[in-house]
Formats: C-alpha cells, structure tokens, sequence
C-alpha cells in the first residue's frame, strides 16, 4: 500500500463540513486570552504596512483574522484549500454578524488555494499571512516547500 503524501493528508484532514463548523464555533470567536494574544502579536508584526496593501490569508479557515486586516485598511485575498472553510467564512460576513461596513466588507475576496500549488500571479500580493498552518506539517521539507510558494 503506497503513503499519501502527507500534505495530501492535511488538505483532506481540514477540508470536512464538520471541521469547519467546529472552527466556527470554537476556534473563530475572539473572546479567549489565546486569541487576544495571538491578535496582539499579529499586529504588532503589521506594524508599518501601508493601509491598501494587498494581504494573503492562507490559510483563511474561517476567517477569524478578516476583520482585523480590514480594519487596518488591507485589501484582503481570503484563501483556503477547504471550500468548506471558505463557506463558512463567506456565510459569516455575508450575514453581516461581524459588524463590518459595507465599504470595508468590499475590500475582501474568498478564493480556494492550496498553499503547495498558490495560483496568483507572482508578486500579486504585498504580505501573505499564514496563521495556525505550519505546525502541521511534520518535516522542514514540506514547512519550507509551503513558504517557498508562498514568497
């Protein structure tokens, strides 16, 4: 029996309706000390890039990082593999329970990418974020093959 590749495993591990769900109800919601931190830190490395910048989000999940980026003026490309995860996302600001503005909900875009094969023109975007991804991935070989893409 031949091994899948073990990126393989991760795209099919995350990209399950049910997963998605949980990420909404747990993992999306702002109001843990872990999330505060990690927001804190996030835009503490932000410091200094230019509102209307173009920013990656890959992987988006479902969404939890949007409003921030947009808040901050960013154009944001919301990426993920999981088309569930990206349903999620979009189902979430499309009912509006995230209190943006219509202004600011026009500068994102929800597109499915796979962090292997990133199908956007090279120098398309200006920053890439990949939050919560790389810790997956067991080998530096497929940890340096995910940031070469996405440089």
């Amino acid at each position: 029996m031949t091994k899948r590749p073990y990126d393989v495993e991760i795209r099919e591990r995350f990209d399950l309706p049910q997963v998605a769900a949980e990420y909404v109800n747990r993992k999306n919601r702002l109001d843990n000390d872990r999330n505060r931190r990690e927001m804190a830190c996030i835009e503490a490395a932000l410091t200094g890039v230019q509102p209307g910048s173009r920013v990656l989000d890959l992987p988006t999940g479902t969404g939890r990082l949007i409003p921030m980026l947009l808040r901050r003026g960013f154009e944001v490309i919301a990426a993920d593999y999981s088309e569930h995860m990206l349903g999620q996302a979009q189902q979430y600001f499309s009912e509006g329970q995230s209190a943006l503005t219509d202004e600011e909900l026009s500068r994102v875009s929800f597109v499915r990418q796979d962090i292997m094969a990133i199908d956007l023109p090279d120098l398309s975007v200006d920053l890439s974020i990949s939050n919560r991804l790389f810790h997956h991935y067991p080998t530096s070989e497929l940890r340096q093959r995910a940031l070469m893409e996405l440089a």
